[in-house]
Parts: C-alpha cells; structure tokens; sequence
C-alpha cells in the first residue's frame, strides 16, 4: 500500500511539473497552421483499446494537461484512441458500441486542446477487428475454415462497414471534426471467409466447386486471392464514402500497402502508415521505410515507446528513439511513436518526456529530408507475386519476409545505398539501377523474367541469392543440376580463406566453362572434401549476372555474420564497381541517398548500440564513430559542402569527378549536403 502511494504521489508530482512547464510556454508554442498528414512529419500516438473495465473515461482528462503536454512534444499532430480491438469506443458515441462509463465528452477536450494549438487530431479505430460488434450481431463475423463464425473478426462481406464504421466516421467528422482516422487491425487481421455469400461468389468466379481450405489444398491460392480482392472492395468502400460526406477527412488503413501488403495503391488514401515490431526495432524500420517510400503516398512509421514483456512495459531511452527516428526520416518519412493511455482515457505524463527531444532532433534535420527524391543505386527485389505465394495467409506480418530482411540487413551493413521495389516499381524502370537484386524466390513470372534478362543484355546487372532463385536461370546459364538434393543442416563457406557456417537448400551443380567461381561450400570444416560452388558470375550479353547459390538472406537473419556480409559485398563491388557513395571507417553506418531541391543529401546513421539483442530492452548509449571517409561520384566541382545538422561547411577536395570528403564524427545521424 505504501508503495502505491507512493507511485501515486510521484506520479502527481511529475505531472505538476510537466503541467507547470507546459503553462510556461503556453504563449511560446503554436504551430503556424495546422497541417495534413501529407505536410506532416512528426507526432504521438496514445491509445488504450477501451474495455468493460473502462466505467471513468475522462476522469483525469483535462485541457490544461492536454496542452501542457503538446507544448512540450511540439508536434504536428497527434493520435488517440477511439475504437480498439475489443469494439467499445472511448468516446461517447451515439452511432456506435459505448464503453461502460463517461465523464464528460474525453474527445471534446482533445480536440478543444488541439484546436488552440493547431495540431491535427486523428483517431485509433479498429477496423475488421471488433469483438463487441460481433457479440451484438452475429452476421457480422467471418466464417472461419472450420466453419464456426470468428469471435473478433469482422466479415469483409457484411453489413458492419456500412452500420458501424462509415457512421461513425461520419460522427467523428461531423460532431467532433477530427482531422481524419487511422484503421487499426485492417488488413492484418482479415482472413479468408467461408461465409454463404463468400462461398458462393468464389465458386462462381473460380469453376471450383468446393472451398480450399489450407495452403496445399487445390485452389488456395486462387482463393487467397479472391480474397485479398475483396479486401480492397471493402477497403475502397469505407474510403470513397467518407471522402464523398467529408473530402477533408484523412484515412490510413494500418500496414495496408506496405511489407504486409507489397501492391501498388489503388485506392484513395490519403497516408501510409504502420506500427513496427518492438523487437529489433531498429531493423524493423530500416525495412518498413523502405517498403513505403516508393509508394507515391505520404507515409510515415510508429514505433512503440515501450516493450512489452513479462507482462510490463520497459520503455525505450531517448537515444533509442532518437536512432529509430533517424531509419525512418533518412527514408522521407514521418515518425511517430505508440504510448498508452490509462484506462479513463488520461496520458501518464512522464512517458512522453523523451519525445521533446526526439521532436527537436527530427526538427533539426526536416528542411532537407521531408519530401527527398531517393537517387537509384541498387533495387532488391520484393516480388508481391512470390511473397503472397509462399505465407499461406491473405497478408504478412511482423513474423513474415525473413529471407530478403535478412539480405537487406547484410546490404545495409555493407554501406550499399538499396531501395525495395516490386513488380509495380520494376516496370519500365530496369534501367534505371545499375544493380538489381533477387532474394530466395520460389515463383518468378515468365514477363518478370524476360525483362530481367533483357535489363542484363543491355548492360545492367543482377544478383540472384538463394538455390530456388538460382533455378530460375539455369538454362540460360547452362548450369546442369544433379537430381539429388544435399542435406540442409548446414555448410562451410571458404572464401578468401575465410570460413563461415551457412545453411540452406542446395543440389549439386556443374557450372560451365565461362563462369567465375566464387567460394566453394564444404561438408566439413577442412576443404579436403567435395568442393561444391558457392556463388558464381556469369557475362550476359552486355552485363553481369551473379549468383549465391544457397539461402544466405535467411542465415544472415537469424544471425548476422561480418564473413557473410563481406561474402555479399565482394558481389556487389564486381557487379557495381562505381556507385554514387562509397564509405569507408566503419560497418555500423547505413547509408542513403536522396535528392531535393537540387541538392544531394546523404544520410549516414551510426547503427551501432544493443537494439537487435533480444535480452537488452532498454540502452542509453551510442558510441560515436570516427575518422568516416566518403568518397562521392560527381560529374562536377560543387558550390559547397555542408553538414546537417550543424550548419557546417566541410572541406573536401575534388578529383577525378570525385568528391573527397572526411568526417571526422557521427554521433546518432548526421547528413553531408551538397550543392
């Protein structure tokens, strides 16, 4: 007891004083105006899934406190719960499913509170995902495989979207005038439906005449697909009619177009966003960002401010989040970051402390990042075709694309400038990269591959990772397979008189005459036993193709290895001798490449720090790196060379069409501007 007041008491006094400093900058902060998602570049997301529990909402929620805490994070706009996966609203609705208990109207508060300051307010609504909708009406659930409704997830098919969702938007719009929503537990949780009116459309449309049932089931994929299409009806639906009542009102499906959902948009909404894994966070957003940026929308990315775990919340340090923001916003994108609120709708005032920071940090660098064109240097390939094939689900996840992450990452630490483009990017723009990447596919479209070749015989150059993928172009090679696969438990890779364990799918080749070996795989770790080809380059007509032929992308996943990554780099540098950047001093730097307003701006962030160790959940350390050495392909002598964020002119020589550049330390992310 005595240690619950005194929670209590220290609690009350944080919040006092975080209050005080608030109302002391009172008439000091208010943004200029107030924004859209697609001006916007930084905010806060609270929400906390409102339930049965929840009879006091608004009890310890008042303006004063709603300002002090937007004086100090300074953002342009905010998220807040609305409606969370358990279905009751937290707000008092009159259209839809009230939690139990009010206090006032909690969301007349927010938006009063935000208003003043010119902050856009935008809700926490889940979407497919409503247990209490289905409780009252059972029609509205999917129909599961196994033919029982499901007890959380909405059908696409039914009646909900135009009887719970669309009104209440209408309301949140009309009677609050929020500036738009932000659908939770869309995509991610639809599945396929066995539903009667499901059923009967797909076996109209498929000849089948029966229901696929799992993914080795004839049909599957097809049905998959039916469904992944009924998916964006819905989607398109709840979207085209809220635009149609409120133009004005701004509408993100959470991981809809993105990793999860690797399509091209075609359906009218107005951001892109998502909240990346807690776990690895740091990678986590170094593969999210790029799965958004070439999407053609305003996007940003979430972090949690917190991890979960043993059932309580161990929260991130500000230099956690100050290196997450820096992933993200080296990319073009926004940030945002995921805190909870109590369960009567108030804000616990010390979490938001380190967000100040993180608002002055992303401030500093957004003149030259916001809005940024990113220059082509290498595409790895993120083939939508392949990836919905092999999931066995409508949509990825967290748990999902471990083999081209795990590529991304062996890149990335290699100082590659790369960029994740499928099908719809690839399109009439092969030329435009000078290297193109294939991770560990299964399925490659007859076109896809044609253009491929054809991108190689006119002089660009291809990657192949992975044995299945390798398969793909064995003719064209006259690679000859022998019928016999090699057990998977793992191989020893020598190179360069280097050893490194790899494991993965492989068969034993001949490759011909014309071909470059590089690295052989063995048994055992002396190389006294069969030599099997690791990877190999081949000529094609006037460009390169090269191949690693096992699973490298999955290894390096599960465990990063420097002898993995300078095997993968030792491929790059033959198939792309001369990329636009070349960094030199350190393996913990990612580097990008962008350009705005004629300017070229490189990013380079200091990855260094325990954010992939699954036993370290909280660090306050990042060691600075010294001593970096660019080297920057230019085809003329610039006006000026200059860092960001201090505003300081670099020396550089120029030699060669090469830009020469030392720097002499990175702490957390700095940029090299050129003009």
């Amino acid at each position: 007891m005595k240690n619950h007041l005194r929670f209590i008491c220290v609690e009350l006094f944080l919040m006092f004083f975080i209050i005080q400093i608030g109302f002391s900058q009172v008439n000091e902060w208010k943004n200029k105006t107030k924004l859209r998602r697609a001006d916007s570049f930084f905010g806060v997301h609270f929400d906390f899934h409102a339930g049965m529990d929840c009879n006091e909402i608004g009890n310890n929620l008042n303006e004063d406190s709603i300002l002090a805490i937007l004086n100090i994070i300074k953002p342009d706009f905010i998220q807040i719960d609305c409606k969370g996966h358990p279905g009751l609203s937290s707000y008092p609705t009159k259209v839809g499913n009230r939690a139990p208990g009010f206090i006032g109207d909690p969301l007349k508060i927010w938006r009063s509170a935000t208003n003043k300051k010119n902050v856009a307010l935008y809700m926490h609504y889940s979407g497919v995902y409503d247990e209490q909708a289905i409780k009252n009406d059972s029609s509205f659930a999917r129909v599961n495989a196994n033919g029982e409704r499901d007890k959380s997830m909405n059908s696409v098919f039914s009646s909900y979207v135009d009887k719970i969702m669309i009104p209440q938007f209408k309301e949140l719009s009309q009677d609050y005038n929020v500036d738009g929503v932000w659908v939770d537990g869309d995509c991610w949780a639809t599945g396929n439906d066995y539903g009667a009116n499901p059923t009967q459309e797909f076996i109209k449309e498929s000849g089948l005449d029966f229901m696929p049932k799992t993914k080795g089931d004839k049909g599957y994929f097809e049905l998959c697909e039916f469904s992944r299409k009924s998916f964006k009806k819905y989607l398109k639906h709840y979207v085209d009619e809220i635009h149609k009542f409120n133009p004005n009102f701004q509408v993100a499906s959470n991981w809809s177009f993105s990793s999860f959902m690797p399509e091209e948009v075609d359906v009218n909404l107005d951001f892109l966003s998502g909240d990346y894994n807690y776990i690895s966070s740091y990678n986590s957003a170094r593969w999210e960002g790029r799965c958004l940026q070439n999407q053609g929308k305003p996007w940003d990315l979430m972090t949690w401010g917190f991890i979960p775990k043993d059932g309580s919340h161990r929260y991130k340090s500000t230099i956690q989040l100050i290196q997450e923001a820096a992933a993200v916003i080296s990319l073009g994108g926004g940030f945002q970051a995921y805190f909870t609120q109590n369960r009567d709708g108030s804000v616990l005032s010390w979490k938001i402390k380190p967000m100040s920071e993180v608002g002055k940090f992303i401030r500093l660098r957004q003149k030259y990042l916001q809005g940024v064109t990113p220059i082509p240097q290498i595409a790895l390939f993120y083939s939508k075709d392949d990836f919905y094939r092999r999931i066995g689900r409508l949509y990825g996840g967290w748990d999902t694309g471990d083999y081209i992450k795990g590529l991304l990452y062996a890149l990335l630490d290699g100082q590659n400038v790369v960029q994740i483009l499928s099908e719809h990017h690839l399109k009439n723009n092969y030329d435009k990269y000078p290297l193109i990447i294939l991770p560990e596919m299964y399925y490659l479209d007859d076109n896809i591959k044609k253009d491929i070749l054809n991108y190689v015989k006119n002089g660009g150059s291809l990657l192949v990772t992975g044995y299945n993928s390798s398969k793909f172009f064995f003719k064209e090679m006259n690679i000859c397979e022998d019928s016999i696969s090699l057990s998977s438990s793992g191989y020893y890779l020598s190179f360069n008189d280097e050893f490194s364990t790899i494991n993965g799918d492989y068969h034993k080749i001949t490759l011909p005459e014309n071909s470059s070996i590089k690295g052989y795989l063995y048994s055992t770790l002396s190389p006294r036993g069969p030599q099997l080809p690791a990877g190999a380059i081949f000529k094609y007509g006037k460009g390169k193709i090269g191949f690693i032929f096992i699973d490298i992308g999955s290894h390096y996943f599960k465990g990063a290895s420097s002898k993995l990554r300078d095997y993968i780099n030792h491929f790059i540098k033959d198939l792309f001798p001369n990329p636009i950047v070349e960094v030199k001093g350190s393996h913990y730097l990612d580097v990008t490449l962008n350009s705005k307003n004629g300017k070229t701006i490189i990013n380079l962030i200091n990855t260094s720090g325990n954010h992939n160790s699954s036993n370290i959940d909280v660090y306050d350390e990042i060691l600075p790196i010294n001593n970096i050495s660019l080297t920057v392909r230019y085809p003329k002598k610039p006006k000026k060379v200059f860092l960001i964020p201090d505003e300081k002119n670099i020396n550089f020589s120029y030699v060669n069409n090469k830009i020469l550049i030392k720097i002499p330390k990175i702490e957390i992310h700095s940029l090299v501007v050129i003009e």
